[in-house]
């Protein structure tokens, strides 16, 4: 959905720009003309919404204007001052975090100046409620000798656009669990941490497989641990 901004309007009303009023002429060359020329919709619940506005000056002398996004709430999202000298455009960006959602939903945005506005239909899609954190084994600090500790570092990542809370935990070749962390990843996001546990004392050395695992996603790696014998 597009609606003309006032400035259109009102030189469609009187036959054009020049045969407006003195008085109307001279309040509407103090507006900055806006139109919405594209958008990142549609995105997921928690994802930044971008608007991409073209911000034009029809007047002979520099105008300064406040540009100001809304939903179809009225709430504002987002604003930014842009200050343009006489007969210019430029390409301006709006935008905000959206809001994570259940179903999909699709309203208008608005974007503002101090005389003329435009508007334009967008989506946000319903978040996955069953989005896990993906695990990777960046690297173990092994050979230990029995009885130390032992590091596995470990590369979380976040796939989706939104917000994710997931367990990882640390387990060995019986399935114990050894350590765990929860954790939350913004969307599109990764992070390293360190698991570990202290080994048990053997008299001979040995290798078995250790798997990081979260909710939805699991990676093993074999270790050594030297025997105190």
């Amino acid at each position: 959905m597009r609606r003309r901004g006032v400035l259109a309007a009102l030189a469609a009303s009187t036959g054009g720009l020049a045969s407006l009023p003195t008085g109307a002429l001279a309040g509407v060359q103090d507006s900055l003309g806006v139109n919405i020329t594209q958008t990142s919709s549609p995105v997921t619940g928690g994802a930044y919404l971008e608007v991409v506005v073209s911000v034009g000056n029809g007047a002979t002398h520099e105008v300064t204007n406040t540009l100001e996004l809304y939903d179809s709430s009225d709430t504002l999202l987002d604003s930014r001052e842009v200050t343009l000298p006489g007969e210019a455009t430029e390409i301006v960006t709006l935008g905000y975090v959206t809001y994570e959602t259940r179903v999909d939903v699709t309203f208008p945005i608005t974007v503002r100046s101090a005389g003329d506005a435009d508007s334009t239909d967008v989506t946000v899609n319903a978040i996955d409620p069953d989005a896990s954190l993906g695990v990777n084994i960046a690297r173990t600090l092994d050979p230990v000798t029995g009885g130390d500790y032992l590091e596995v570092q470990v590369s979380v990542g976040n796939g989706a656009p939104h917000e994710v809370t997931d367990t990882i935990e640390l387990l060995d070749s019986s399935g114990t669990v050894l350590d765990s962390r929860e954790m939350t990843l913004h969307g599109e996001s990764t992070e390293y941490i360190a698991l570990g546990w202290e080994t048990y004392p053997v008299a001979n050395t040995v290798e078995f497989p250790v798997t990081v695992r979260s909710s939805g996603d699991r990676d093993s790696e074999r270790v050594t641990v030297h025997g105190t014998g």
